[in-house]
């Protein structure tokens, strides 16, 4: 059809490379024009443009286009909510075939044909189909005339016609979710991609710490022994690893990480850690990132759900309970409680 009308849709094919294509083997095979409807745009494409209806362009002309309008939502709503191809008479009196270009319960678009009579060309099958509309004689004349130029479809060479645009629809709907899917795995090559560059960044630090370590224990080794060497040397490891918490706490950080940068096992690291800090690991590194989100909520407006991820914590409610144990109260009531220069200076 070559009227247009809003869809309340979601997602493009106007992009794919194929449309053409598939418009131009329709027509040679069944001498019918088949139009395209993006609902990005909003617009039909129609193919080839040769082969508009003058019979519908005079009805048009006459009555305007919302007939036309009503004909077609009508059909692609029957169609939509069949989950098929609607045939449909329009207010004009030739046949159409509506079929929606339907995605994951979403219309992309939809495909349009016809404008054909599928009886013989009479006076009498002109009146019939005309006498409801407002016409005055001269231009049913007009009118006449342009209707013995519509096309002529039999019973045979309508289903085959419904049966290819059907097939079309479903060939479109194919590569369209063909890219989608490209679309999603690019995606998530992107996203692993970032991962690992994270996890190398902290794979990098560990090293970093783990020549330390070394170096200190070379640098030591040939020193006099001093009351305090042992000590001191545990001081050092956990002001290491308390440097990398404060720098990766937003990462996904284990004990058994730092244990294995500073050459220890997990359970002894955690028992020195424990011995100079007062605190464990986990608990050292929750309060880090309690910290960033105290500061967060604080000097922004995030939302909270935004700020979690942010601060290393990959579920809400977690971070609330967290939040809760170390500041005594929620984030929501943490963030209404701060002072009240601070907030006005975050709502500006």
């Amino acid at each position: 059809m070559e009227v247009l009308f809003p869809l309340k849709t979601q997602g493009t094919i106007k992009n794919l490379s194929i449309l053409e294509d598939v418009q131009r083997l329709f027509y040679e095979t069944t001498g019918l024009g088949l139009s395209l409807y993006y609902n990005e745009t909003n617009q039909y494409d129609f193919y080839p443009t040769s082969e508009k209806n003058n019979y519908c362009r005079l009805i048009q002309s006459f009555l305007g286009t919302g007939p036309c309008i009503k004909s077609d939502q009508e059909a692609l709503g029957r169609a939509t909510r069949s989950g098929s191809h609607c045939l449909y008479t329009c207010h004009a009196g030739l046949l159409n075939i509506a079929v929606p270009l339907t995605l994951k319960g979403q219309i992309l678009g939809a495909m349009f044909t016809g404008q054909l009579v599928s009886e013989p060309h009479s006076k009498e099958s002109f009146e019939h189909k005309t006498k409801h509309l407002d016409l005055t004689p001269p231009q049913k004349r007009t009118l006449y005339n342009s209707y013995l130029q519509v096309k002529h479809f039999d019973k045979d060479q309508l289903l085959l016609a419904t049966r290819l645009i059907v097939f079309m629809s479903n060939y479109i709907i194919s590569r369209e979710n063909e890219l989608l899917l490209q679309g999603e795995i690019f995606k998530r090559e992107e996203e692993l991609l970032q991962f690992e560059n994270r996890q190398m960044k902290i794979q990098n630090t560990l090293q970093k710490l783990q020549i330390s370590v070394l170096e200190d224990r070379v640098f030591t080794k040939n020193e006099s022994p001093r009351p305090n060497h042992k000590q001191n040397r545990k001081i050092l490891i956990v002001r290491r690893a308390e440097e990398m918490i404060r720098r990766y706490y937003a990462q996904s950080l284990s004990v058994e990480d730092v244990a294995k940068a500073v050459y220890l096992s997990p359970n002894y690291f955690s028992s020195i850690f424990k011995e100079i800090t007062r605190t464990t690991f986990t608990n050292y590194l929750n309060e880090v990132r309690i910290d960033e989100g105290k500061r967060l909520l604080t000097s922004t407006d995030m939302p909270i759900k935004e700020i979690v991820p942010l601060v290393g914590f990959n579920d809400y409610d977690y971070f609330n309970k967290v939040f809760k144990r170390i500041a005594g109260l929620t984030p929501a009531a943490y963030r209404e409680m701060q002072p009240y220069h601070l907030r006005e200076r975050r709502e500006l």
